[in-house]
């Protein structure tokens, strides 16, 4: 069992371990858990964690490939009103090419 990890601001993790084995006590789980940090995308501002961390679970859940930037922030905010306001998810969304031909 793994509880991964993520933050896109920077911010080193490692000190907060310590409240999530203290509230999972707290909540009567006893089972141990391996808790790995996954090294993501890193935002640039201060304005668009949720935005990175949605992006980030479905990366991981749907899309399996793929690396977002920085720079694709507008095109993924208006992809995810589009699909709450569709109730679904938009398939096979690409991010935009990092190489410049």
């Amino acid at each position: 069992r793994c509880i991964l990890a993520y933050e896109s601001a920077n911010i080193k993790l490692a000190p907060y371990a310590n409240y999530l084995k203290n509230f999972m006590k707290l909540m009567g789980i006893k089972k141990s858990f391996l808790l790995d940090y996954y090294n993501g995308p890193k935002q640039e501002n201060d304005s668009d964690c949720g935005v990175f961390i949605l992006e980030f679970l479905r990366w991981i859940m749907f899309e399996g490939a793929g690396e977002f930037k920085q720079k694709d922030m507008p095109r993924i905010r208006e992809r995810i009103k589009q699909e709450l306001n569709a109730k679904r998810l938009q398939p096979k969304f690409k991010y935009e090419d990092t190489f410049n031909y």
